[in-house]
């Protein structure tokens, strides 16, 4: 599915990925064989691939995330452009060392999972019965993942397009809304994940800015792959 860009976190966090493994990349210039200047090259790589919708970005931009956490001076600091440590000196026979914890990378990590959601747009979807349910003899459906919502302030809801409706209630449901029950990211060829299974009457109330969430009835739970 071809999506429009858009000024939003989705797009705008893989960018500072990519501008600051430049500029990190530019300072190496001097020491090209490096571990920071690989981190580097992992960040702008995880960028390209984020916006071509390979699924391997994320595991990139997650390495490039993780691996600025520790600095261990002098021998050890992979921070991207910007940190903000706070650690302690260790004193040994060979030398003094500072440990320390950046704080920076750990911001990312809540921009990681709204990353994850976004990546999820364009996947098809499996959906299968989790226990005896009000829906009767629907399943299995599949679908279309092509938006992430917010509900009531809950972010990473997944809008799925159903490639066949079914009748509920006696309205016809094109639509669901899906999160996880353990509020994880669904994760690609993952199998048995539950999954909240919301009803979408009217597609134009999902888009508008955090709707009610009331509006669109929790059933029950199901199964689901991607």
């Amino acid at each position: 599915m071809k999506q429009k860009f858009t000024i939003s976190t989705e797009t705008i966090f893989p960018l500072v990925v990519g501008a600051f493994s430049v500029i990190n990349l530019t300072t190496q210039h001097e020491n090209i064989i490096s571990f920071s200047a690989l981190l580097s090259i992992i960040g702008i790589l995880g960028t390209i691939l984020y916006f071509t919708k390979q699924s391997v970005s994320i595991i990139l931009i997650y390495i490039w995330v993780i691996a600025q956490i520790i600095i261990i001076e002098p021998i050890w600091n992979l921070s991207q452009v910007f940190n903000f440590n706070f650690g302690f000196n260790l004193g040994t026979a060979k030398g003094t060392y500072g440990i320390n914890l950046n704080f920076i990378p750990l911001l990312y990590l809540g921009f990681l999972k709204i990353l994850e959601a976004n990546n999820l747009i364009g996947k098809k979807i499996v959906f299968k019965e989790f226990r005896e349910n009000e829906f009767g003899d629907i399943f299995p459906l599949t679908g279309l993942i092509s938006k992430r919502v917010t509900l009531a302030n809950e972010k990473n809801w997944l809008l799925v397009n159903l490639d066949s409706s079914f009748i509920y209630d006696n309205i016809e449901i094109q639509n669901v809304l899906i999160r996880r029950k353990d509020e994880k990211v669904i994760k690609l060829k993952a199998n048995n994940q539950i999954v909240f299974f919301r009803l979408v009457y009217n597609e134009n109330g999902v888009g508008n800015n955090n709707p009610d969430i009331n509006k669109f009835p929790f059933i029950d739970w199901v199964l689901c792959e991607c």
